[in-house]
């Protein structure tokens, strides 16, 4: 359910909700036999379309806020691992070491990177992690992975031995820890607001939903007047959209 989307079917909801005000108006001639047309079931209808909307809101601010969270946690990593490269080449470590550590600061560089492609300066020192280019976007993914290799890589080298406490392996340990879980938190996120759209967008568009009976609602509005009328022209004159084949649905009946 994208922003359009959403306004979509907040007029959809608005609409049933003005049909629903004209039937109980037509309460002496509005008497339909099936129970799900009549008002009762009609209210019943529109509150769960309602709050089907006001759910899909709420995950959506959910969402918002785990990301902004997940963006303050990866934004110092960068640093923090090129601190980690630094403090590897300081203590001496093996050549293969630092090459490998290298390329993934690298890797955990680029892809944490939003900045559009530059070029570099490729004679960099050892404990400045060089790069051709940079991605566009986050790959939040990516960072994680490397900078748990990254860990594994400074675990293993018996000459890492930092004296900052940010740089200790049960701090870099905390703060891949930290990562993981705001990154699982907008996984999350994702999830329970893609399940909130379907379920709206089932209410509102699906079988039986809310502008299938509103089509119901309306041809037995224009058979019990005739499609004429007051009450009639008031009816025919409420708009419903289907937000996926952006078609209006007008109550004309032949």
């Amino acid at each position: 359910m994208s922003d359009l989307q959403e306004i979509e079917y907040a007029k959809n909801i608005a609409a049933f909700h003005q049909l629903v005000s004209l039937c109980i108006d037509m309460e002496k001639v509005y008497r339909p036999e099936s129970i799900s047309l009549q008002p009762a079931a009609l209210y019943q209808q529109l509150s769960a379309c309602r709050q089907a909307l006001e759910e899909g809101k709420e995950c959506k601010m959910k969402l918002a806020k785990s990301i902004r969270l997940r963006d303050v946690s990866i934004q110092p990593i960068a640093q923090l691992t090129n601190n980690v490269l630094k403090e590897l080449s300081a203590a001496k470590a093996s050549p293969q070491t630092i090459k490998k550590a290298l390329g993934q600061v690298k890797e955990i560089q680029e892809s944490s990177s939003r900045k559009a492609p530059k070029k570099v300066n490729s004679n960099k020192t050892i404990g400045t992690a060089k790069s051709e280019c940079y991605s566009q976007s986050v790959n939040h993914s990516k960072v994680i992975e490397q900078f748990d290799q990254l860990i594994q890589t400074v675990t293993i080298e018996p000459n890492y031995l930092p004296n900052k406490l940010d740089l200790k392996i049960i701090m870099l340990k905390l703060v891949l820890q930290e990562l993981q879980s705001k990154h699982n938190a907008v996984i999350f996120a994702e999830l329970s607001l893609n399940n909130a759209r379907q379920h709206c967008s089932q209410l509102i568009d699906g079988h039986n939903g809310l502008i299938q009976t509103a089509n119901d609602v309306i041809d037995y509005i224009a058979e019990i007047t005739r499609s004429s009328g007051n009450i009639y022209r008031k009816v025919n004159a409420i708009r419903f959209i289907r937000p996926v084949k952006k078609r209006t649905i007008v109550a004309s009946h032949k």
